[in-house]
C-alpha cells in the first residue's frame, strides 16, 4: 500500500541515510555542527553522483541561504526535479511553494513556516492573510529566524512594512543573536536597512560575536549602509567580543571611504592609532600586534610597502605565516600590492609555499584576477601548474589571458575531468570561453559524467556560449550520464535564449532521460511556459511519459501546482491519461488532497 504520511517518510529517509557513504556521514555531521559551507560542498557532490537524498538537503539550504546563497528559485527547481523522480518528501515540499495560495490556511500546524516562507518571497498579500488568521508576526522557522528576519535579509521592504505594522519585534534576535538591522546590514541590503532604522530598529544593539551592524556594514564595504547608521546614531565606538570597532575594522581592511566617514562621525581607532604617524604608515612603532595580529601581516594586507621594508629592516622573517598559514607574499599576490609583493620578492620570499589547502601565493593571485602581481610572481619563477584551472575555476578572465600568454596547458583537467574551458562554461564566463577557444581549447572534451563545455553552457544559461562552442566542434545533442542532454538543462532551468540557441545548432530533438523526462515535460513542471509552448510547436509530445508512466499533467497534480496544471490543459495535455498504476490526474490530486488543482481540471 502507499502512504505519504510524514511519520513513513522520515523515516525512509533516516534509513537511507544510516546506509550512506562516509561522504555522506560527512555532510551529515558538518549539518550538525552548523559547518553549513561544509555539507553544502559535500551534498552538492553526492547530489552530482545521483543521491537524491543528498539533493533534497542541499535544496533545503538554497531555501535558507545556508552555506549558499539564498535561491528559493533553484531550490523549487531541485525540489521539482526529485518530485519527478519519485521524492516525495520533495513533492511535498513543492507543492507547499505553488502559487496555489490554498496551502496558507492560519489553522495549520506549519502557519509559521509559511509566514516566513511568506516573508522572505515578498508575499505581502499572503502575509496579510496570515496575520488577519492569528499568526504572530514573530512567528519563527528554521533556526529561530524569524519572519522579520528573512525579508530583512531578501531586501523584501514591502513585507518588513507590512510585519512591523503588524507588531514584529523589529530588534527579535535570531538564536545566534543578530537582529534582523544587523543580517540586512550584512547582506547589503539598503532598503532593509532604511526600514528598519524608521520603524524604530536600535541602530548599536550587538548581536554574534558582538558585532553590530555598523560593524558588519564596515567589514563588508557597505558604505551607504555605514551612513545610514550613522545618520540614526549608531555607536561608532561599539566593540566586538575581540574588542574590534568599526573603524579598527575599516582600517585594517583599506575601506577607506568608510573609515574616514566613522572618523567624521567621532570613531576613536581601538588598538591601533590612525593619527600616529611614522615609518610604519600609521602603525606605532615597536607595536607588536594590531587587533591580535602580528603588524607584519596587518601590514601586508593594507599593502603599506613601507612598513614592510622598515619591518624587514628590523629582522622580520620574510616567509613567516600567519594562523591561517598564509604569507606575506599570499596576501600581497591576492590583493594585487605591486610594491609589497616586489619588496618580498627582492627580499628572499618563496613564491611556492604554500597554505595548508595547498593555494600559493601564484594561485592566489590567478584566482583574483591579479594579473600585475600574477606577472611579477611567474617572472620570479612561479610554478604554472594547474593556474589556467584556477582561474576560470574563479572566473578570472584577465588571469586566464595573461596565463594562456605564457603558454599555459590548455587542456589540462582535474581528477573529475574538468578542464578550463568546461569551467569557463560552466561559470558562465563567454569572455574565457572566447580566449580558450582562440588558444585551440579541445571543445569536445568531456568530463566523468561525460559533459562537455557546451552541456555546461546550456546548463548555466550561457546561450553565446553554446554558439561559440557548437561552431568549435561540440555536440549540442550529446547527453550525459543521465541521459540529459543541453537542452534538458536549458528547458529544466527556464533558459529560452539557450533553447533557441540549440534550436539553430541541432534543432528541438525529442528525448526522453534515463527517467524518461523529456524537455517539455521539464520545462512544463517547472512552469517555464514560453519553453513548452516553443517545444510544443517543434514536435514534444504534451502526454510524453517518463519511466514510471507519469505526465507532465500528473506530475504537476500530484504537486498540487494549479498554475502549471492550467497551463498544460492550454498546450493540449489531456487529462485522461493513466500511468503505470493506472491513475490519472485527477486520481492524484484527490489522493493528495489538492483541491485547487482538482477545480482546474474539472473546469476543463
Amino acid at each position: 500500500m502507499r502512504t505519504n504520511t510524514p511519520t513513513v517518510a522520515l523515516l525512509c529517509v533516516a534509513l537511507t541515510l544510516a546506509a550512506e557513504t562516509a561522504r555522506s556521514d560527512a555532510s551529515t555531521d558538518a549539518l550538525l555542527l552548523r559547518s553549513f559551507d561544509v555539507a553544502a560542498a559535500e551534498l552538492q557532490r553526492l547530489a552530482d553522483d545521483g543521491n537524491q537524498d543528498a539533493a533534497y538537503r542541499l535544496a533545503g539550504l538554497y531555501q535558507r541561504g545556508l552555506g549558499v546563497p539564498r535561491d528559493s528559485n533553484k531550490a523549487s527547481k531541485i525540489y521539482a526535479r526529485l518530485a519527478a523522480e519519485g521524492h516525495e518528501a520533495a513533492g511535498l515540499a513543492l507543492s507547499r511553494q505553488s502559487d496555489d495560495e490554498s496551502w496558507f490556511d492560519p489553522a495549520k500546524e506549519d502557519a509559521a513556516m509559511r509566514l516566513v516562507w511568506a516573508a522572505e518571497r515578498g508575499r505581502d498579500e499572503v502575509l496579510n492573510a496570515l496575520l488577519d488568521g492569528g499568526v504572530s508576526p514573530d512567528a519563527r522557522g528554521p533556526f529561530g529566524r524569524s519572519a522579520l528576519i528573512e525579508a530583512a535579509e531578501a531586501g523584501e521592504t514591502r513585507a518588513l512594512e507590512v510585519l512591523l505594522t503588524a507588531g514584529a519585534d523589529p530588534d527579535g534576535r535570531d538564536v545566534s543573536g543578530d537582529t534582523a538591522l544587523i543580517q540586512a546590514a550584512r547582506r547589503g541590503q539598503e532598503g532593509s536597512v532604511d526600514v528598519l532604522l524608521s520603524r524604530g530598529a536600535q541602530p548599536s544593539l550587538a548581536g554574534s560575536v558582538g558585532n553590530t551592524a555598523l560593524i558588519v556594514a564596515a567589514q563588508k564595504n557597505f558604505d551607504t549602509i555605514v551612513a545610514s547608521l550613522l545618520a540614526a546614531n549608531a555607536d561608532p565606538n561599539a566593540m566586538n567580543d575581540a574588542g574590534n570597532n568599526a573603524l579598527g575594522i575599516a582600517a585594517v581592511r583599506g575601506h577607506e571611504r568608510i573609515a574616514q566617514l566613522l572618523a567624521a562621525n567621532g570613531a576613536v581607532a581601538g588598538s591601533f592609532d590612525v593619527r600616529t604617524r611614522s615609518s610604519l604608515g600609521g602603525l606605532r612603532l615597536g607595536q607588536n600586534q594590531v587587533n591580535g595580529r602580528p603588524v607584519w601581516f596587518v601590514a601586508a594586507d593594507r599593502g603599506n610597502s613601507s612598513a614592510i621594508e622598515t619591518l624587514l629592516s628590523s629582522g622580520a622573517r620574510v616567509n613567516q605565516r600567519d594562523e591561517s598559514g598564509a604569507s606575506a607574499l599570499m596576501i600581497a599576490a591576492e590583493r594585487g600590492y605591486v610594491r609589497v609583493l616586489t619588496t618580498l620578492i627582492q627580499s628572499g620570499a618563496s613564491v611556492d609555499l604554500e597554505r595548508p589547502d595547498g593555494a600559493t601565493a601564484a594561485v592566489l593571485a590567478a584566482r583574483a584576477n591579479r594579473v600585475e602581481t600574477l606577472r611579477l610572481l611567474l617572472d620570479a619563477g612561479a610554478d604554472a601548474g594547474g593556474l589556467l584551472l584556477e582561474a576560470t575555476r574563479h572566473a578570472a578572465p584577465d588571469s586566464v589571458g595573461l596565463l594562456l600568454s605564457r603558454g599555459a596547458e590548455l587542456n589540462e583537467r582535474d581528477a573529475v575531468g574538468t578542464t578550463p574551458l568546461i569551467q569557463a562554461a560552466s561559470n558562465n564566463d563567454t569572455r574565457a570561453v572566447r580566449l580558450l577557444l582562440d588558444a585551440g581549447a579541445d571543445a569536445s572534451h568531456k568530463d566523468r559524467q561525460l559533459r562537455d563545455a557546451l552541456w555546461y553552457a546550456a546548463d548555466a544559461g550561457n546561450a553565446d556560449g553554446v554558439l561559440l562552442l557548437a561552431r568549435a566542434g561540440a555536440r549540442a545533442t550529446d547527453a550525459d550520464r543521465n541521459g540529459d542532454t543541453p537542452l534538458h538543462r536549458a528547458a529544466r532551468h527556464g533558459h529560452d535564449k539557450v533553447v533557441r540557441a540549440v534550436a539553430r545548432v541541432a534543432g528541438l530533438e525529442e528525448a526522453g532521460n534515463n527517467e524518461g523526462m523529456t524537455p517539455f515535460m521539464l520545462a512544463a513542471i517547472n512552469r517555464h511556459n514560453e519553453i513548452a509552448d516553443l517545444l510544443r510547436q517543434a514536435g514534444h509530445d504534451p502526454d510524453a511519459k517518463n519511466a514510471a508512466g507519469n505526465t507532465a499533467l500528473h506530475i504537476s497534480s500530484q504537486r498540487g501546482d494549479a498554475v502549471a496544471v492550467r497551463e498544460l490543459l492550454s498546450l493540449g495535455a489531456r487529462r485522461g491519461e493513466v500511468n503505470a498504476a493506472r491513475l490519472n490526474a485527477n486520481d492524484l490530486a484527490e489522493r493528495f488532497g489538492h483541491e485547487q488543482v482538482l477545480v482546474v481540471l474539472d473546469e476543463s
